[in-house]
């Protein structure tokens, strides 16, 4: 791993965002699953937990901004951009969220299926997790949109590294 000062600040910000997002999908796991097994919640409790990811996520990424804004300085209230970029950050930031999107369109697709079957054959179900119950939708398509964000930042580290 590169030093900070040879990282661009593109690439330092990418880190500090895959962190974040890591440390908030640590959480809503923490919360969502005994062991392996995602555990059945209220709806009350889900609403909860969905407002606590949300805010942690909106704060911690308000925070990094912030943060690099600062080390930025005036060049940061000129442009608007917490960091430097030049076409090479803009062309692996859409690479990263071209990933990051086909993610979450296999996940959202795989999901529907999944619910498409264990609807149709009942009892049947070959997949290791059931995503018929409120508690188990919800963790499905809120990790899959969490999981989405870190392939997006892995891929632009990958794309950095290259």
């Amino acid at each position: 791993m590169r030093s900070m000062n040879e990282r661009s600040g593109a690439e330092s910000y990418c880190w500090a965002a895959l962190i974040a997002t890591s440390a908030v999908l640590y959480h809503f796991h923490d919360r969502m699953t005994e062991g392996l097994r995602v555990v059945e919640h209220p709806a009350g409790d889900l609403l909860g937990i969905f407002l606590r990811v949300i805010l942690m996520t909106i704060c911690l990424h308000v925070v990094i901004a912030v943060v690099f804004s600062i080390k930025r300085g005036a060049a940061a209230e000129q442009d608007g951009n917490p960091y430097e970029q030049d076409e090479r950050d803009l062309a692996i930031e859409r690479k990263g969220e071209r990933f990051g999107y086909a993610f979450l369109g296999v996940a959202i697709n795989l999901i529907v299926l999944m619910l498409l079957f264990e609807y149709a054959y009942p009892g049947h179900s070959q997949f290791a997790v059931s995503v018929l119950g409120p508690a188990h939708m919800f963790f499905a398509l809120l990790a899959s949109l969490l999981f989405s964000d870190i392939v997006k930042r892995v891929t632009m580290l990958m794309a950095y590294r290259a």
